[in-house]
């Protein structure tokens, strides 16, 4: 079985009369394959696809076979052909737009079983070549596919090994040359040496595998096996997948007078605006069994320089002013987040990146447990995230502790260091600071998976299964006073809740901080 082999560089073959011409079936897709030479004692050609990552960011990651490339040795010999197509169905005539790229890549990912190899070219791609899509997927026995690959051993300017495609249906999720590959036959075209490593892709565009082997090189029933995308996703999953970020930043607490109001703090960070809806809660509470609710809650905006930039009190009446300029009730209720009760209030902003903080107080200086949230509506968008949030307020006992939530959004886990702030805030003037705060991580089912009392000194358990001490010095975060509390964890994407209690049911004023160490 010899249709997954690299070719050599000194071909002494010419493709077979039923490969099809890729230029017959026009596709961006087309500009996302290359033709790679690469030396592994001597010189040998394979294909490969270049990939979108999950921040779009134009990484240029590239996918080809282990059997191709398995070595960083190897990896910084390669060079990449782009647009190596004719210029029209069956035309016989080559682009003259074809590059020849050199430069080598770093080998990122790789594995025999599943023979695949992550690549980062060490060269940005050229304009006008195309980020592969692909699903983590698995593909089922009767999925139509598509292949795209440069079979047999030239390179540019001869014309032989321009951009083939070949088309069939998966006729097993077990393969046979590739034990847990998908088979394919080939309805349309076929593959041949050199066309190792090239992409298959399912009817929406996205590549589910990589060519490995299959049967002769013969126009008589051909067939293919390629890896699943699927089953080697995990090991590439941190290099291209969606980019983790911190988002929908929730606080609970006692709201009081003064200097106990709650204040909540976040930044944006990024090169564009972030959209979100801020959110003061409170009679809506009482629903979830929480006590002294408080009853009509209202809601500041201000920037980083303090000025005050939007204001809310019941979120059913805009309050025109500052970033505000106009009626905001239609895109509250579009939001997905309009608050339950007519009296709680709500903000909707696009915030460029920098400091903000939202002061949550009640009506005519009322007192009740309240909720601030920051909801962001444009996740989509990586280029802008929110991070490093805070929340000070007044902690009690029971059910007046402080409850801050938030959640690690995305596909891959967040470094973050949190921190129950007490005895520093009396050096910003802040009255009745709570003496020694201790710290507990709660995961999306409620688990405690990590707790703290004292920063200098780590409890180990749960998820902490080493001394932090040093983790938090290095982190830029360490807290300023023994007493106050902090915990150092890699966290999957979830929601967690962190609980700010006062030793021995102490009370008073404390900040509950989650920084992205990231």
């Amino acid at each position: 079985e010899l249709g997954g082999g690299p070719q050599s560089a000194e071909p002494d073959a010419t493709p077979l009369p039923c490969e099809v011409d890729a230029s017959c079936y026009p596709n961006s897709l087309n500009n996302a394959v290359g033709r790679i030479l690469f030396n592994d004692n001597g010189e040998f050609v394979c294909t490969g696809t270049l990939l979108n990552d999950g921040a779009q960011d134009f990484t240029p990651y590239f996918l080809t076979a282990n059997h191709c490339v398995s070595t960083q040795t190897i990896a910084q010999t390669v060079e990449v052909y782009w647009f190596y197509q004719t210029t029209d169905c069956n035309s016989g005539v080559l682009r003259s737009d074809w590059v020849h790229q050199t430069g080598g890549a770093d080998l990122l990912a790789t594995e025999s079983s599943n023979d695949f190899s992550l690549l980062q070219l060490a060269n940005n791609a050229p304009g006008g070549a195309y980020y592969s899509g692909w699903t983590s997927g698995l593909q089922s026995t009767g999925t139509v596919v598509f292949g795209l690959h440069h079979p047999d051993g030239y390179l540019p300017p001869a014309l032989n090994s321009f951009l083939r495609r070949s088309a069939g249906t998966i006729t097993d999720t077990n393969g046979s040359c590739l034990v847990d590959g998908y088979r394919i036959d080939w309805t349309s075209g076929l593959t041949e040496p050199g066309s190792s490593g090239s992409g298959l892709w399912n009817s929406n565009g996205e590549l589910v595998g990589v060519l490995s082997c299959g049967s002769l090189a013969t126009c008589n029933n051909p067939y293919d096996n390629y890896s699943k995308f699927a089953d080697f996703y995990s090991q590439i999953e941190s290099y291209i997948g969606t980019p983790s970020y911190l988002g929908n930043i929730s606080t609970r607490s006692l709201v009081q007078t003064g200097d106990n109001v709650m204040i909540g703090g976040f930044i944006v960070q990024g090169t564009t605006p972030k959209r979100v809806i801020i959110r003061a809660i409170g009679p809506e509470l009482s629903q979830y069994g929480v006590p002294n609710p408080l009853a009509d809650p209202t809601l500041e905006l201000h920037d980083g320089n303090g000025a005050l930039i939007a204001s809310n009190d019941n979120w059913q009446t805009t309050i025109i002013g500052g970033i505000i300029t106009q009626d905001q009730v239609q895109d509250i209720q579009n939001s997905g987040h309009v608050p339950g009760d007519s009296r709680e209030s709500a903000i909707i902003a696009n915030l460029p990146a920098g400091n903000y903080t939202a002061i949550v107080r009640g009506v005519n200086s009322t007192t009740g447990v309240a909720l601030v949230e920051v909801y962001d509506l444009s996740a989509a968008n990586v280029s802008s995230i929110l991070g490093n949030i805070s929340t000070r307020s007044l902690v009690q006992t029971g059910d007046n502790v402080m409850i801050g939530g938030f959640i690690v959004q995305g596909t891959t886990p967040r470094s973050v260091i949190i921190r129950a702030i007490g005895p520093e805030l009396s050096q910003y003037g802040v009255p009745n600071p709570l003496a020694d705060p201790t710290l507990e991580l709660h995961d999306g089912n409620g688990a405690l998976i990590a707790s703290n009392d004292n920063w200098q000194t780590t409890i180990i358990g749960g998820i902490i299964t080493h001394d932090q001490v040093q983790d938090i010095q290095n982190s830029g975060h360490a807290p300023g006073d023994p007493s106050e509390s902090a915990i150092i964890a890699n966290l999957p994407p979830g929601n967690y809740t962190a609980i700010v209690r006062g030793i021995n049911n102490t009370t008073g004023v404390a900040l509950a901080e989650v920084y992205d160490l990231h």
